[in-house]
């Protein structure tokens, strides 16, 4: 852009995510990490350039830092700049960063091609049907999950993974056309191949021949989100409509889920997703959410943190007509957080679950007397 360079700053260049409080006040911008860059590379058309690969290593096209793994190459770098004598400054800095919050391994942004559900599409169908649904608590229904739906981006369900279920979509290597194949009975049509497997790599090992140009047509090689699996449990656990095509309207949808909080943005927005796309039609009638359970020291309950009693002792202590009790009197059934506790536990056993079980034995044996 043209500037006044007689002035302090152009402001029609200034980013939100950096100022000239800290630092020399200039960022370097790489398209292809990290959100804010993305949006400011595609506002001035920056090119997208890809230097690393998806265990990120850096690519030939790094030069002399091909090979590097991208936080290995961090004290690299400090010391090429040092030596250079073009080093403006170098402190700590500690801020948050992104791990995988099951194997605390870090992570890195990377812009990825990926296939998408256009929920923009079906949005008012979306609001509509959930119009339908009997939520418990009623607050839910026209608060959290009517404001996920409307606030909802298009649904990225690719994922760039060796496991999950392959998206079915083959490709044409020489005009690009794709086609969906919709069964196993297909996939042998079409390649002449028997396979037992939809899995990684046997999947990928049928091609067939493309009708446009006979040019060879290849599994696409992404493998489907995890989630787009938990909305399509409802028909893919009777395997419709390869099975039970007749009984289905009994099947679908279903009279009662339940679930914690965390699902209105997952699983229950998922399956409602998916409902709504192929059925013209809510997945669940009723609906009940819980709060969040939380564990000894305040936390959600993770096996990672090892922060909750044993179960089977707990059932063993006080016994499962107690724990049922326990829950269905508390707040976590009004949708409400909760921490477990083991006295409150052992207060309802010598409280009220003594005096109903010392009134069914005296009922028990007065009852076999007479």
């Amino acid at each position: 852009k043209e500037c006044d360079w007689s002035s302090d700053v152009c402001s029609s260049d200034l980013a939100d995510f950096v100022t000239t409080e800290d630092g020399t006040g200039v960022v370097h911008i790489a398209p292809n990490f990290g959100e804010d860059d993305f949006d400011f590379g595609k506002k001035y058309n920056l090119p997208i350039v890809d230097l690393m690969d998806e265990n990120g290593i850096y690519t030939d096209k790094a030069g002399e830092w091909s090979g590097y793994y991208f936080k290995k190459a961090n004290d690299k770098v400090l010391e090429m700049l040092k030596k250079d004598n073009i080093l403006f400054s170098s402190f700590e800095y500690t801020h948050s960063y992104p791990f995988c919050y099951r194997c605390n391994t870090p992570l890195i942004y990377k812009t990825q091609e990926s296939w998408y559900l256009k929920v923009s599409d079906i949005k008012d169908k979306l609001i509509k049907s959930n119009g339908d649904i009997n939520w418990v608590p009623h607050y839910f229904k026209k608060g959290r999950f009517k404001y996920n739906i409307e606030n909802a981006p298009d649904w990225s369900i690719s994922r760039s993974r060796y496991w999950g279920s392959p998206i079915p979509v083959w490709k044409c290597e020489k005009c690009q056309k794709t086609k969906v194949v919709g069964s196993l009975a297909e996939i042998k049509k079409l390649s002449g191949k028997e396979i037992d497997d939809l899995h990684r790599p046997k999947i990928d090992e049928a091609e067939f021949k493309c009708d446009r140009c006979a040019g060879v047509m290849k599994r696409v090689p992404e493998v489907l989100d995890c989630w787009f699996e938990s909305g399509a449990m409802p028909f893919a656990q009777f395997h419709y409509p390869f099975e039970k095509k007749d009984e289905w309207k009994g099947l679908f949808p279903a009279d009662f889920i339940v679930e914690y909080t965390g699902q209105l943005r997952g699983w229950f927005y998922y399956l409602h997703v998916l409902g709504n796309s192929i059925f013209d039609s809510p997945a669940f009638k009723n609906v009940v959410v819980t709060g969040v359970l939380a564990g000894t020291d305040g936390r959600k309950m993770s096996k990672s943190f090892g922060n909750y009693p044993d179960p089977k002792k707990v059932l063993e202590d006080y016994g499962a007509d107690v724990l049922r009790f326990y829950f269905m009197s508390s707040t976590i059934m009004s949708g409400d957080d909760m921490s477990l506790s083991e006295n409150e536990l052992s207060q309802i056993k010598k409280g009220m679950y003594r005096m109903f079980w010392s009134s069914y034995s005296f009922f028990v044996l007065y009852a076999d007397i007479d």
